[in-house]
This record gives structure tokens, C-alpha cells and sequence, in this order.
């Protein structure tokens, strides 16, 4: 990575320019503004030609993602003179300055891609932030989420909001004729493959035919709370003893007459707070479900918006459409403590308690957030009043850490970090296509969990510049365990986030620990390859020796063999010299047996004659054969 792209903002600042140079009326009489940026340390510098709508929809699309935008002048109905354009030119420039000095402007990717910035730097990030994961697919939009990062459990609520649902999950509960027909919600649970990724699978889910509002998970009860259009809240209890592989119907609390807004299970009292649209705010111990107390029908004059319990002070902090704040005790008999009316009409939508110190806020529909210090309990006034911030129109969720004094909060379909101590925005994250319903901080591990109407639920990670060794180190780990190459690095960034504590003794002695032990391995090497060489050496002398032997063994061989070969050729001579005689033999016999008959039978002398001479000529004809035959193997008789 490059060097300059770890800027920070303020040095990125310091190294870029940006002016409106020029306007032109080109044909049809169409106003361009000219812009030039200069990057001083890179050496770069462009121009882009702008419209006043493209202004306009820059404007429309960054409130879309943040706070308190500068002002932009309007656009006029009429054709303007050469005077009018220079001031709008000089407005515009004053608009565009205040947008570059703000952070969470500057890292936008909206404006970045509108001053074409991208293309020429690197934008340096104030806060570092990577999203971990997410979960797609849901049939219908994100209602609300809980999250047991301990466990690796989600649940997840979903459901269709639309007029059609609303009107037939209220008939079908009016009518009794519940559980027919299409539901149209559903909560799913589902569980994490490993605890270092979030990939999850589904373990089981259950359909609602009434809209579900909101709901409320609290694991040492195991139970979780759902509250549904119809004014019903179904309480279920997960099996956790079978690892959260199934669940069980426990009870439903049917007694509000309108949607449920907020719900709230408590352990120690084994209670179930709920507040509604119609005005109530009910508390019912789930142990006995006929013991319920409907609380101060006369005071609650507006529709109840949002619901949060402070146990550790047994408190019970209730706000109204009407941005009024109602604060009662848990203990029975149930009293209100104090309420805060304000003076301007603003609904209350998301109330937070921090965990650490006694900070409350209060986040109303139009953005502003309140924050109050709570008394500990038992003083005479609960609620101290220390700021009020401005946060982003149409706010939803809200979340707090006081080790980073920011506040978290969507922007419609961002989430927004506000820096509490400057009322500042500090970066805003294009998180999803559509509205976010809740988000929730896991402080412990820096991570945010947020639920959208786009129908996914996502993960993300986000972090400082302090902490930019431990984080790394984390998403190595996470990345892949059984990586042995990640391993190592990993292995090499715990050293240097170790490195830091050391001091210098300690370091000078590991220096000559490692520098001995350095040589023990060269010596351990070196003697390692000198037995190698002997191993060797001893190797050749004694194949040299085997060869040796093979040769003399080879020269008996041939010996053998010819010796062998000589005796079987005698052999055969031998042979055949016997038949030969015998042969000559056997003739001689059947002559002598031949010449009395002759005698005796050839009385004419010429004819005796003639028989002697054919009698020599056979002789001398078997006389050349066997000479013939002792020359087969080139031996003289």
C-alpha cells in the first residue's frame, strides 16, 4: 500500500484543492459550471463540467446518508441574469467547501464519485470499518433482530407490513380463525456455523398470522416475547438444554386492543412489560398470568411509542408519540416516579441506557437525541439533562459507547456515528438498500449488528486507528484458523503489539538469547552435515567391495560354462563313433549271410561279376557317408 494512502484527513485536506472556476452557457442555453481539484502531493489536477441538477441530486442523495447539510441555493423558475449566475457561482463554491471539510461527507462515496475523486486518490478513512457478513434471503422484510454473540445465536423477525396483511391478521384473530391461510410473519432462529465466522444455518422458525411488531429475547429465561399487530403477545420458551434446537408454545397475553410497540421480558421479577398503540402500558408476571396491572389510563393520554427497564434501579422509563417521557418503578405496588413533557410535539422511537455509567438517550422520529444522566436510586430528581444532538431525520434504532463517546443511529438506510463530545457526525456507512429497523452494538468485540427492509441482516466490524494491530491480528485469526501462512503472521503481529511493553533490559537480554541460540543451530548444522559426509564416504567403500566380488564371481562363471560346453561336445563324439560301429557291424553280418545264397543260386561268372562290382560301389558310398557324418561337429576321424 502506499504511503499517502494513510493520510489522515487533515493531512488529505492540506494536499487538496477544489475551486469553481467557471460557468459557460453553451446551446440551448444551459449553464456549466466548471470544476478543478488539485492533489499537491501526488502531482494531479482535473476538471469536471457540472449542472445545477447535478447538484441538486448530490444534495438530495447525501441527505439520504447524513446530518445537517449546508445550505444549497434554490433553484429558480426563471432564466437568470450574468449577475444572479455569478452569486449562485459563489454559493455553490461556499456549498462545496463545506462539504470537503466534513469527514463523514469527504469519505462518502456518493461525493467522492460526484468529484470524480476516486479516479485520481485514495480517500484516508477516519474510522476503519469492514463488513463481517450477512444473512439474505428472507421472504419478508427485517422487522427486528436479537443477537446472543456468546452463544452464536440469531433471531431474526420478519414480516410484511403492507395494508393487505394488517387487516387479514386482525380479522383472522377477531374472527378466530387464526392459523389459516398464508402467515404473514415469522421468527427464525438460527446458529452460527463457528464462532469465528458468520455464516449461519436455520434451526427452526414459527409462522404468525397477525403482523409482528417487535420483539424481546432474555436468556436466563430463555424465553423470547413476540408482540403482534392484532394487540397478542406470544411468549415462547427456547430449549437451550438441547441447544437451542427447538422451542415450546408457553403462553399468550391477549390483553391490548391495538398493535404492541414495545415488549420487555425481565428475570428478576418474571414480569412482561409491554406498552401499545392503545395507550397502555401493561405489566404481566408470566409465573401467573392472571396477576397483570394496567397502569395509568388518565396520565398515558397518547399512543405509547417506546419502552426501556433499568433493573439494576428497578426503573421503567416509558416514552409517547408525543415526545413525552414517563418513568415508573418496578417494585409493586407499580408508581410513576417523574415524567418529562416537552414542549414541542416529537415521537419518541428509541430509548438507550449505557451500561458502564448512568447515561439514558432518548432518540425522537425527527432525529434529535436527548441524553440525561439517571440519578442512583432513591434521589429526588432521576432524570439530569446534559445535551441534546442532533441526529438524522426518520430515526429508528439508536446505541450508545462511552469508551468512544459516539452514538450510533441509522439514516435511513446508513448507519450514522456521531461523536457525542463535538455533536459532529463521524462517518456515515451505506450499510443497505432500504430503511434499517434495528441496529444493536456488541461492545465487548466492536461489532454492530443491523436489520433492514431489503430483507437481509449484516454484520460489521468496526474499529480505530488505535486499535489497528489487535484488529488486524483478530481478522487474521478469524479469517482462517488452519492457515498456516495467516498463522504466522499473526504469530508476527502479537510480537509487535508485545514489542511495545518491553523494556530495554528485557529487550538486550532477548537479543543475546537469541543470538546464542542462533549459534547452537549453526553448530548443531554443521555437525549434522559432517555426518552426513562420513555416511556418505562409508556408502561408496562399500559398494566398491560388493562390485569387486561380482567381478571375481563372473570369472568362475564363464569358466565353468566353457569347460562344460567342451566335456558335452566330447560326450557327443563318443556317441556317435559307437553307432558308427555298431552299423558296420550289423553289415558285415547280413553280407556273410548273402554271399552262400549267391553261390549256390548264380552259376553264370559274368553275372557274379557284376554283383561284386555293385556290391564294392555300395560299400564306397557308405564308406563316404560315415566320413560325412564325423565331420558334423569339425572333428577329424
Amino acid at each position: 500500500m502506499d504511503k499517502k494512502d494513510n493520510y489522515t484527513v487533515d493531512q488529505f485536506l492540506q494536499n487538496f484543492t477544489l475551486e469553481l472556476i467557471t460557468l459557460d452557457t453553451k446551446q440551448n442555453d444551459k449553464v456549466y459550471y466548471t470544476l478543478e481539484m488539485e492533489l499537491k502531493d501526488r502531482r494531479v489536477k482535473w476538471r469536471i463540467e457540472k449542472r445545477f441538477s447535478d447538484f441538486e441530486a448530490l444534495h438530495l442523495d447525501l441527505s439520504k446518508t447524513t446530518i445537517e447539510l449546508p445550505y444549497l441555493p434554490p433553484k429558480s423558475l426563471f432564466k437568470l441574469q450574468q449577475q444572479d449566475l455569478q452569486k449562485r457561482k459563489s454559493d455553490l463554491q461556499k456549498y462545496l467547501k463545506s462539504l470537503v471539510v466534513r469527514p463523514d461527507i469527504l469519505q462518502n462515496e456518493i461525493f467522492q464519485e460526484f468529484l470524480e475523486l476516486n479516479k485520481y486518490g485514495t480517500v484516508p478513512k477516519q474510522v476503519n470499518y469492514r463488513q463481517l457478513g450477512s444473512i439474505s434471503g428472507f421472504s419478508m422484510k427485517v422487522r427486528d433482530i436479537h443477537y446472543e454473540e456468546s452463544q452464536g445465536i440469531i433471531f431474526v423477525l420478519i414480516g410484511d407490513n403492507d395494508l393487505k396483511t394488517k387487516v387479514g391478521g386482525f380479522l383472522s384473530s377477531l374472527l378466530g380463525t387464526s392459523k389459516k391461510g398464508d402467515p404473514c410473519g415469522r421468527l427464525i432462529c438460527l446458529r452460527a456455523k463457528n464462532q469465528y465466522t458468520f455464516d449461519f444455518n436455520k434451526l427452526w422458525h414459527i409462522d404468525f398470522y397477525s403482523h409482528p411488531q417487535c420483539m424481546h429475547f432474555d436468556p436466563k429465561l430463555t424465553m423470547v416475547a413476540v408482540g403482534l399487530y392484532n394487540g397478542d403477545i406470544e411468549i415462547y420458551r427456547v430449549k437451550v438444554e438441547k441447544n437451542y434446537q427447538s422451542y415450546e408454545d408457553y403462553c399468550i397475553i391477549k390483553r391490548h386492543t391495538s398493535a404492541i410497540t414495545a415488549v420487555h421480558l425481565d428475570f428478576q421479577s418474571a414480569t412482561v412489560y409491554s406498552i401499545s398503540r392503545d395507550k397502555a402500558f401493561l405489566v404481566t408476571n408470566i409465573a401467573n398470568n392472571d396477576s397483570h396491572y394496567r397502569i395509568d389510563e388518565k396520565i398515558l393520554t397518547h399512543p405509547l411509542t417506546a419502552l426501556c427497564v433499568d433493573s439494576i434501579n428497578e426503573r421503567v422509563f416509558v416514552g409517547d408519540s408525543v415526545g413525552s417521557i414517563y418513568v415508573y418503578t418496578t417494585v409493586e405496588p407499580i408508581q410513576i416516579i417523574t415524567s418529562v413533557f416537552l414542549e414541542y410535539e416529537n415521537q419518541i422511537n428509541a430509548i438507550h441506557i449505557t451500561k458502564q455509567k448512568n447515561y439514558i438517550l432518548f432518540g425522537h422520529a425527527t432525529g434529535l437525541i436527548r441524553v440525561f444522566e439517571l440519578k442512583k436510586k432513591g434521589s429526588d430528581r432521576v432524570l439530569n439533562p446534559i445535551s441534546a444532538i442532533t441526529g438524522p431525520d426518520n430515526l429508528h434504532s439508536l446505541s450508545f459507547s462511552l469508551k468512544d463517546k459516539e452514538i450510533y443511529s441509522n439514516c435511513t438506510n446508513s448507519l450514522l456515528i456521531i461523536d457525542s463530545a463535538h455533536n459532529l457526525p463521524v462517518i456515515s456507512i451505506n450499510a443497505h438498500k432500504d430503511l434499517i429497523t434495528k441496529i444493536q452494538y456488541v461492545e465487548e468485540r466492536n461489532i454492530f449488528v443491523t436489520a433492514s427492509k431489503d430483507f437481509t441482516v449484516k454484520f460489521w466490524k468496526l474499529r480505530g486507528s488505535k486499535d489497528d494491530k489487535e484488529s488486524e491480528f483478530e481478522q487474521l485469526y478469524l479469517a482462517n484458523q488452519n492457515n498456516k501462512h495467516q498463522q504466522k503472521q499473526v504469530a508476527e503481529l502479537q510480537a509487535e503489539i508485545q514489542k511495545s511493553s518491553i523494556n530495554p533490559i528485557e529487550e538486550s537480554r532477548q537479543k543475546f538469547q537469541e543470538k546464542l541460540d542462533k549459534e547452537k543451530k549453526e553448530q548443531e548444522q554443521r555437525r549434522l552435515e559432517e555426518e552426513a559426509k562420513k555416511k556418505k564416504q562409508q556408502k561408496l567403500y562399500r559398494q566398491y567391495d560388493s562390485d569387486s566380488d561380482d567381478l571375481d564371481s563372473d570369472d568362475d562363471d564363464d569358466k565353468y560354462n566353457k569347460n562344460k560346453q567342451v566335456q558335452t561336445k566330447k560326450e557327443e563324439v563318443q556317441t556317435s563313433q559307437k553307432s558308427q560301429q555298431q552299423n558296420k557291424i550289423s553289415k558285415d553280418q547280413i553280407k556273410s549271410e548273402v554271399k552262400p545264397q549267391e553261390k549256390s543260386t548264380s552259376s553264370n561268372p559274368k553275372q557274379q561279376q557284376q554283383k561284386e562290382q555293385k556290391r564294392e560301389e555300395e560299400e564306397e558310398e557308405e564308406q563316404e557317408q560315415e566320413d560325412d557324418d564325423d565331420n558334423i561337429f569339425g572333428w577329424d576321424k
